[in-house]
């Protein structure tokens, strides 16, 4: 019988690579990946504008975020997803170290690729890339040490130059994470962003407690109640509306058969009481706040407005469950069946105005909300990005706060110890090894590269201030310096661990199957 090939067996619209062609197409598009993120390194690094078309409208995203242009190129490319996948584990983990992970592994890659053209074999330079990563973490850990005023130092690392974290939003950042720790661990969910278009970024604030973007139901009630006893409903007061079923979807719940003027006056009555009946549970429990997510009709709210209760209509879902977990109130559907244990407490709620806008602040304890703003859209994405980031950072810091030199200090530390220890080796995993300290040398370099120095000429003297023993100094603007940032021991562990992971993924896949369709709708 004649053979059939494999590729027979798929359907035309897929693309069949192997062998050695399949990791070749790996390593050009993280390479491609890299290229579009190394430029966005530093304190100097350049901007990206991505623009797409979601249905009739067109976006236009102008960020240095790694995750982001990583995320636009998975898109198109899916050898790119597992770097865009990876990228966001590594924020969500640690908070920083994105661009330095994509450029490692991209540069992993290429070492690698040459060593398979000298006639390496995967193998080996994967078993030797294994014992590299492990000996990089024991070196970074014998580097690090606890600085008493790194928090401070630490933020600016991921401010990294661009001057949104001020000295007063970092303030405001500690603050928060203090707010937000419980029993000694941070949840992140108690801290809330809530943007408002316009000023500056310097004027964003933090607020200790709940913002909601509401205004009180009638302007007659009061805009301060101190300790308010809040009630919270996803129902309309009195009857919700009457469920409506197409033909054949079963029968009615409720008949009405009106024969006479008097039956619909008397069916009106018996709806003002229902209503009555559900308003007299607020007085019964003595409740003089309620959050409602359906509309309040005229009838109740002036029966809200005689019982001194301030109310507020129509508010978000999640609003209401954010308010439910911060103040212990249970929402309930139907207002008739409120109780005591239903009913939650606050410090002190407040109604503000920000630019002709109405907010509500409710005081209460392990929860903060940080109020931004910002002249363009593209700048409110990049300050709660950042502070996102750093919440994540001083997260990671609670609980392992070993500091490490930045500016690509401890990358030419940790290369100059690896060329040492890959002498042990007297087979062809020295080369490996050897390649894993230049493919860390490649950060450094790209940093001299961001701050329009000669890389040959910052590299050469990096190296000198190394072999005389300041293995503190790194790349800054004026060049080889020790006045450099802080970056968190955990944040190059969890780089150095995860570039070692997915290039030893890349190196181990000799087959794709990739659809030639491209992608009809974008992500949203």
């Amino acid at each position: 019988m004649p053979k059939t090939s494999l590729t027979h067996v798929f359907s035309p619209s897929y693309n069949y690579i192997k062998g050695k062609d399949a990791w070749r197409n790996n390593l050009r598009l993280t390479a491609l990946a890299a290229e579009k993120v190394r430029t966005s390194l530093g304190p100097n690094g350049a901007y990206k504008m991505v623009t797409y078309n979601r249905g009739p409208e067109k976006i236009v995203k102008v960020t240095r975020d790694a995750v982001a242009v990583l995320d636009e190129l998975s898109i198109q490319y899916p050898t790119v997803t597992i770097l865009s996948e990876a990228a966001k584990i590594q924020r969500q983990e640690v908070g920083d170290g994105v661009a330095c992970f994509t450029i490692f592994t991209s540069a992993l890659l290429k070492k690698a690729g040459e060593l398979v053209v000298k006639g390496v074999h995967p193998t080996t330079i994967l078993h030797g890339y294994s014992k590299a990563a492990k000996k990089a973490l024991e070196i970074a850990d014998a580097t690090s040490k606890i600085s008493p005023d790194s928090t401070d130092r630490l933020l600016e690392s991921v401010d990294c130059g661009r001057n949104l974290l001020n000295s007063q939003m970092r303030r405001q950042i500690i603050e928060a994470s203090a707010v937000a720790t419980k029993n000694g661990k941070m949840d992140k969910d108690r801290v809330r962003f809530i943007r408002k278009p316009g000023a500056t970024s310097s004027e964003s604030k933090v607020i200790k407690g709940i913002v909601v973007k509401r205004d009180k139901l009638h302007p007659n009630m009061p805009d301060i109640v101190a300790n308010p006893r809040i009630a919270l409903t996803s129902g309309r007061i009195g009857l919700n509306r009457v469920e409506i079923k197409m033909p054949g979807e079963g029968p009615l719940h409720l008949k009405f058969n009106m024969n006479s003027p008097e039956k619909i006056a008397a069916c009106k009555e018996s709806e003002k009481n229902l209503k009555i009946a559900a308003l007299e549970k607020l007085s019964t429990f003595s409740a003089n706040v309620l959050f409602s997510q359906q509309p309040i009709d005229n009838f109740s709210k002036s029966k809200l407005l005689k019982r001194d209760v301030l109310a507020f209509e129509t508010v978000d879902s999640k609003d209401l469950a954010l308010i439910s977990k911060a103040t212990n109130t249970k929402v309930v559907s139907n207002l008739a069946d409120l109780t005591e244990p239903d009913i939650g407490m606050a410090s002190v709620l407040e109604i503000e105005k920000i630019d002709l806008e109405k907010i509500v602040t409710l005081t209460c304890p392990g929860y903060c909300t940080f109020l931004l703003r910002g002249s363009t859209l593209q700048a409110l994405d990049e300050l709660e990005l950042q502070i996102r980031n750093a919440l994540t950072l001083l997260q990671t810091a609670s609980q392992s706060n070993g500091t490490l030199p930045g500016g690509g200090a401890v990358e030419m530390h940790v290369a100059r110890q690896l060329k040492e220890y890959s002498k042990q080796f007297s087979g062809r995993e020295q080369l490996a090894v050897d390649s894993f300290a230049e493919a860390l040398m490649e950060i450094p370099r790209c940093l001299a590269e961001n701050n329009g120095l000669n890389p040959i000429d910052a590299m050469t003297e990096l190296a000198r201030l190394h072999a005389e023993g300041f293995s503190d100094c790194g790349i800054s603007v004026e060049g080889c310096s020790r006045e450099v940032c802080v970056e968190l021991a955990e944040v190059k562990k969890a780089m150095l661990k995860r570039a070692y992971e997915v290039a030893a993924l890349m190196l181990r896949i000799d087959e794709q199957i990739i659809s030639k369709e491209r992608p009809k709708f974008h992500k949203q």
